[in-house]
């Protein structure tokens, strides 16, 4: 018996009732707009990056968003932040609006984040840079799947090493 992994591109889709889609594809040629950095940060850190499941291809609509919404409830300020918040668009940039970043700061702070420059935070983003800015020397991404995965990866790690320090 074979095993293979089947991998995807992502990419920025058509719109549906005025939201933006996003798209996968096993063909990258296939994905024509790559990802606005937002949403890759969205995608990789909060909750909205959940993914719509139905792996034995037999559930309805409505089973597979309730699945969803199950695990965005689970994951939420646990393992990734709070989609509502938007704190991760916010990482490494100014924040004038003082009543916005007393909320992103409330919301980073529960999660273990010192604040929006932070060495974490800049580990976290790093992926979307030119350019290292963490200061671990890490190597540049030229897709936004690569950059979601390894964000998302970096998140995980800097949640992990945070709860060691209390511990």
């Amino acid at each position: 018996m074979h095993s293979w992994k089947l991998v995807f591109t992502w990419g920025e889709g058509p719109s549906f009732g005025g939201k933006k889609g996003t798209i996968a594809s096993s063909a990258a040629e296939n994905i024509d707009k790559q990802l606005s950095s937002l949403d890759e940060r969205m995608i990789a850190l909060t909750d909205t990056g959940a993914p719509f499941k139905d792996l034995k291809l037999k559930d309805s609509g409505s089973e597979i968003n309730k699945k969803r919404e199950k695990e965005r409830e689970y994951v939420r300020n646990r393992y990734k932040f709070a989609s509502t918040v938007r704190a991760p668009v916010y990482l490494c940039r100014d924040l004038e609006d003082s009543r916005l970043k007393r909320r992103v700061l409330k919301n980073l702070h529960y999660m273990g984040f010192e604040g929006l420059n932070s060495s974490k935070s800049r580990f976290i983003v790093c992926p979307q840079f030119d350019r290292c800015i963490c200061g671990r020397n890490c190597r540049t991404f030229d897709n936004s799947r690569d950059r979601i995965l390894e964000m998302s990866k970096r998140l995980s790690i800097a949640l992990k090493e945070g709860n060691q320090k209390v511990n």
